[in-house]
């Protein structure tokens, strides 16, 4: 069957065991006052212990508060929402069309929310179903399954084991059959978790992609082995120079509250990402290189582009450096919705920009 493919891959989708790391547990035993049976000595806390017991609650309680809010904001009353089950799991997708109907088939544009996000907070974010009702083409918002809290992006430490892949091909597949859907033109564009399934998306094999934008987010280091896409793809990629959440130089993927763990797998470094892209893409080593204008010096960012148009089928690399920039959505109206998430820049529109990529590229 043509899914499952999309679970054959080996140590992408193997079942993973279930692991408590050791700042974990050290995080649970400051939360609980106890380390089990045994351990008489540790289950006496001093009073400045109490003290620090109550200040993290507070802290993870103010995160976990933060995200809720983003998390139950309304999706933009201009949106249609829908459901579809696939493979036993009750999926949810919010739809926009152009303004006025349409006369001839328009693009499609797949946007993929972060991790213990949802589709009405990129929504929001990104604002592309506005800029689609304008400039005349389909946006659609899929959300992770009932349950799930990331997408299943390559990382051994975001396996669901859930066909993520497959249930936004069949999303297409749906959207074109119901649709008036220009084939040749359906693009993939993500933040942060959404961002590196953008990324997986692009290294299937045969999928209707004509290019793809990931956002705030480097290769998973689990899946660079397995990524094949089997021809060249455009790619646009915007990363943060000082994200706290997406190494910048390749590492750990770290958490929001970071007391909670040692983090979320690991990427390449954002150099690493844009070299095994020009590789695939069998980009000449000239490049063009510009620093962008600097139309919001209070934002305290800069934007460097480097572009790599020699390559092979005309599929360009071009990476957008924000210097200074963190986890966020350049141009965003919303701001950062999160303490870590750092500077959002407004030199660049990034939702602009990504469409303006997408234009110049058709299967």
């Amino acid at each position: 069957m043509e899914q499952s493919r999309h679970l054959e891959r080996g140590r992408l989708n193997r079942p993973t065991a279930t692991t408590v790391s050791a700042a974990s547990l050290g995080i649970l035993f400051l939360l609980t006052g106890s380390a089990g049976a045994g351990h008489a000595g540790a289950a006496s806390s001093s009073a400045g212990e109490r003290v620090a017991t109550g200040a993290l609650r507070e802290r993870i309680q103010e995160r976990r508060e933060e995200r809720r809010a983003v998390r139950e904001a309304p999706a933009p009353a201009d949106l249609e929402r829908r459901k579809m089950r696939h493979e036993g799991l009750e999926r949810t997708y919010y739809l926009s069309l152009p303004e006025g109907g349409a006369d001839r088939p328009y693009p499609l544009v797949v946007v993929l929310h972060g991790g213990r996000s949802n589709a009405s907070s990129i929504a929001r974010t990104t604002e592309f179903h506005r800029l689609g009702q304008r400039q005349g083409f389909a946006v659609v918002y899929p959300e992770v399954g009932s349950g799930q809290i990331v997408w299943n992006d390559g990382r051994d430490a975001s396996n669901t084991g859930v066909d993520d892949v497959g249930f936004v091909l069949r999303l297409v597949d749906d959207l074109k059959r119901s649709t008036p859907i220009d084939t040749d033109r359906i693009y993939a564009t993500g933040a942060s978790n959404g961002g590196m399934f953008t990324h997986r998306l692009a290294c299937e094999p045969g999928t209707p992609f004509a290019a793809f934008a990931p956002v705030v987010a480097n290769l998973p280091t689990d899946l660079e082995p397995y990524c094949n896409p089997g021809r060249p793809v455009p790619i646009m990629m915007i990363m943060g120079t000082e994200d706290a959440l997406m190494p910048y130089e390749g590492g750990v993927v770290a958490r929001m509250i970071p007391l909670l763990g040692p983090g979320q797998g690991t990427v390449l470094s954002a150099k690493a990402t844009v070299d095994f892209w020009r590789r695939n893409n069998q980009c000449r080593d000239a490049r063009e290189e510009s620093m962008l204008s600097d139309s919001s010096p209070s934002d305290g960012t800069r934007i460097r582009e480097a572009r790599w148009r020699d390559c092979a089928s005309d599929a360009e690399v071009i990476k957008l450096n924000v210097i200074g920039g963190g986890h966020t959505w350049p141009g965003t109206s919303e701001g950062p919705t999160l303490e870590r998430s750092g500077r959002v820049s407004q030199d660049i529109d990034a939702t602009h920009v990504i469409h303006r990529f997408f234009q110049r590229h058709a299967r």
